[in-house]
């Protein structure tokens, strides 16, 4: 179950706030005698992750599947550049020692089966209470808390320590596997949107061996739609990382339906690699307004880059507080 993003906080008796974590989201599956880990494209990660290997040993019933988020942190708070490096690692002995040196945390905040039996269709905080009752916390599992009502002061206390924003849960609501749904809404610090990176402007001046800007796709349901130019927030050392990794994806085919206008030469490529922009704003053409690029995503796949503002991507479904 997904969340689609608004910009306001606000608070509410229906809906009750959690933080909004950095990390990896995950399905815990956990039997009497083993842990099974899979990521949101339903991939087994469990060798990644060693250390969060024995959760199943937690259990205070005999088994369940959990949602979560699996975090490194780094002085208290999520580090989503430990985490890509724990994400990158392959070799058995490097696994081993990074466990060792950055463990990972599982933060779980669902409950989809107990005991065999499907929970999705109870409330949401119905699903916690049994959460709560089904497992031990550890230093590698924790229950992510939250607080009810009072979304307002929450999001103002988590800024202040420095975390990326508050996630608002209607305690109502079932869950919907799969689906993007307006019962979930995170509220981030700063507005920050994962792109696709479908091609580049040409540079000039210092920039005419590198690009001018990238430009930006991101998918509106099944569609890659353009969403605009991003050309700052580089380093030239950034620069040459994302153009040497641009020069073996060129293709002669722009990757949307409908040709974008823009008034410099494109070099387009084949949409495979995302990065995170942050901006001021949509426009009215749903383009990002004042983007800045903020750092290449090589934790996610294009699909992971979804317009998420609702006003953007689900205005008819939207009910504002």
């Amino acid at each position: 179950m997904l969340a689609f993003a608004r910009h306001d906080i606000f608070d509410s008796p229906d809906y009750l706030y959690e933080v909004l974590w950095r990390g990896e989201r995950s399905l815990a599956y956990l039997h009497p005698t083993h842990t099974v880990l899979h990521n949101r494209w339903g991939e087994d990660i469990t060798w990644r992750y060693p250390e969060l290997g024995h959760l199943h040993e937690q259990l205070l019933v005999s088994g369940a599947v959990i949602d979560g988020e699996i975090v490194v942190l780094d002085h208290g708070r999520p580090s989503l550049e430990r985490l890509q490096i724990r994400e990158r690692a392959t070799d058995p002995y490097e696994i081993t020692r990074l466990a060792a040196e950055t463990p990972a945390l599982f933060v779980a905040f669902d409950l989809l089966r107990l005991e065999g039996n499907c929970t999705m269709k109870l409330t949401l905080l119905e699903r916690k209470h049994l959460l709560q009752n089904a497992i031990r916390q550890s230093r590698h599992m924790v229950i992510g808390s939250w607080v009810e009502g009072k979304g307002t002061s929450f999001f103002a206390q988590i800024t202040r320590l420095g975390m990326e924003g508050v996630i608002a849960k209607d305690k109502h609501s079932p869950y919907l596997p799969g689906q993007r749904s307006t019962s979930w809404l995170k509220v981030p610090r700063s507005r920050i949107q994962d792109c696709v990176i479908c091609g580049y402007t040409q540079g000039r001046g210092r920039r005419a061996t590198l690009f001018g800007s990238l430009v930006l796709g991101a998918y509106l349901g099944q569609e890659l739609v353009h969403v605009g130019q991003v050309g700052s927030g580089f380093t030239v050392s950034t620069m040459q990382v994302i153009i040497e990794q641009l020069e073996s994806l060129r293709t002669s085919e722009s990757p949307f339906r409908t040709r974008p206008e823009i008034d410099r030469p494109i070099t387009w490529v084949k949409p495979e690699i995302v990065c995170e922009v942050e901006y001021v704003d949509w426009t009215a053409q749903s383009k990002l307004l004042s983007p800045r690029f903020i750092q290449l995503r090589p934790d996610k796949r294009p699909p992971d880059a979804e317009i998420e503002d609702i006003s953007v991507a689900a205005p008819a479904s939207y009910n504002s507080q």
